[in-house]
């Protein structure tokens, strides 16, 4: 996966600011960042603390592993994919 540019904690940071009221464009002028990248931040981890959003990248980094580990199990044992396979050969 790639680096951020921005750590847990400034990005928790960034958002608390744009919730006390700071104007988001102001807030991403001074960060040197789109108001695009805020706004997805905020919809995603709008609400948690910095544990909170570390833990949930860490169960997206296993998830991530387990699907590039093991597609071809996924499809044996799911039966949509099984349907979709006779149809395939």
């Amino acid at each position: 996966m790639k680096k951020s540019r921005y750590s847990d904690s400034q990005i928790m940071t960034i958002i608390k600011q744009a919730d006390a009221g700071t104007p988001v464009p102001e807030l991403c002028r001074e960060r040197g960042m789109s108001s695009a990248r805020f706004y997805k931040w905020r919809s995603k981890y709008g609400g948690m603390g910095a544990c909170m959003m570390t833990r949930l990248k860490e169960i997206l980094f296993h998830w991530l592993i387990i699907l590039v580990s093991f597609p071809h199990s996924l499809k044996r044992h799911n039966p949509a994919s099984k349907g979709a396979l006779q149809h395939v050969k």
